[in-house]
């Protein structure tokens, strides 16, 4: 296989493959062959394999059928230098309308160089069910062969070793996700009282949110974005520390407070995606029922906005129905609100701002603020 990864690597590098169809022919069917699938068995290889009996337009290029006869890989095809950023999105959800009616377990998106591998039957939004990437002009052909045995090889396909390994990947790509977004989170963390180290602080909330994350994982994750170094963290404790120990230190702020406790606090300007309001828990549902509308399973969004969501079979008291879904949310205080509407913004890419009033206890007469993205940079 490496002398056929060679060969592949060097007609794609002088573009020797034209369109789609020797993309197809030439080089997908050549490595399908290459790791143990009949591509001239129709029963095993199915070209145009039709994904649903209503629609005749609705064909997969390429069907990888198992024992059964039934799909267990869609594989489709794209012209050379077409699977780019900006169509991506356009070409995922063709995949996705595939899996609608007949889901196969596994799916593929390729040019002939960039391979997107996806585990259909997990749960969110089809972009996040991409468990590995790589491209055949850019990395090297010994790691090549071995992705493609493992992610493609009939026996590792039939025998449940790919969606092992697809499984392995997706929760260790869970762990990097979660501890991207809740960085900003530990390092205020770190710099509070009872001062926890930066890789510490990293475990506790990503623990809150329902995520083991071991010391090397987060220290690891640190690592590698030089994140454990960008900030001068134990100056910062000790500057903490004093201000904290000396009573005379009064450290007013003028101006808008970003990310200030939203506790006894009441909105002055709130919008979520387009959507306003000034209550905490009305913009909350709002945010939640724009998830749930994009596909996101309430179990997921339960987990990473850390607010509960039960559907109505399990409904509890103190527990609202969310609008136009079968879906239901327990109230939360304006602290949890203001969390959670931040993990969802970013969890959709989607613009939010509140803006608030702390009108009781210590920060009374302050207004704070939060947003996404941070317009500060």
């Amino acid at each position: 296989m490496q002398e056929k990864l060679t060969i592949i690597k060097s007609n794609l590098k002088n573009g020797l493959y034209k369109n789609e169809a020797q993309v197809r022919v030439n080089l997908i069917y050549g490595l399908l062959s290459q790791l143990g699938w009949d591509t001239d068995n129709p029963a095993e290889v199915y070209a145009e394999y039709p994904t649903t009996k209503y629609e005749d337009n609705k064909k997969v290029d390429i069907a990888l059928l198992s024992t059964d006869k039934k799909p267990i890989v869609f594989i489709e095809v794209k012209s050379p230098n077409l699977l780019k950023t900006e169509n991506l999105e356009l070409f995922e959800k063709q995949l996705r309308d595939y899996n609608r009616d007949n889901s196969a377990r596994f799916s593929i998106l390729t040019d002939g160089d960039r391979w997107r591998f996806y585990y259909s039957l997990t749960e969110g939004l089809f972009s996040d069910k991409c468990f590995k990437e790589f491209s055949i002009t850019s990395d090297k052909s010994e790691n090549l062969e071995s992705e493609f045995k493992v992610l493609l090889e009939k026996r590792n396909v039939i025998d449940g070793e790919t969606e092992k390994k697809a499984k392995e990947y997706l929760h260790a790509d869970k762990k990097v996700k979660l501890m991207i977004n809740l960085i900003s989170n530990a390092r205020e963390l770190s710099l509070s009282n009872p001062y926890p180290r930066l890789p510490v602080a990293l475990i506790v909330l990503c623990i809150k949110q329902g995520t083991l994350v071991t010391l090397e994982e987060a220290i690891s994750f640190l690592d590698k974005r030089n994140l454990s170094k960008t900030l001068p963290e134990e100056e910062l404790i000790e500057e903490k520390k004093d201000k904290t120990n000396d009573e005379t230190i009064d450290d007013p702020i003028e101006g808008d407070y970003k990310d200030l406790d939203p506790t006894f606090s009441k909105i002055t300007e709130g919008y979520f995606n387009g959507k306003q309001s000034n209550n905490w828990n009305t913009l909350l549902d709002e945010a939640v029922c724009q998830a749930l509308n994009r596909g996101i399973a309430h179990s997921i969004l339960s987990r990473e906005a850390g607010v509960n969501i039960l559907d109505k079979r399990n409904v509890q008291q103190g527990f609202r129905q969310i609008k136009d879904s079968k879906y239901y949310i327990q109230g939360v205080d304006a602290r949890k609100a203001s969390f959670a509407l931040k993990q969802i913004a970013k969890k959709l890419n989607v613009k939010m701002y509140v803006k608030y009033y702390i009108n009781k206890k210590q920060n009374a007469g302050k207004t704070g603020y939060i947003e996404y993205p941070d317009r500060s940079g």
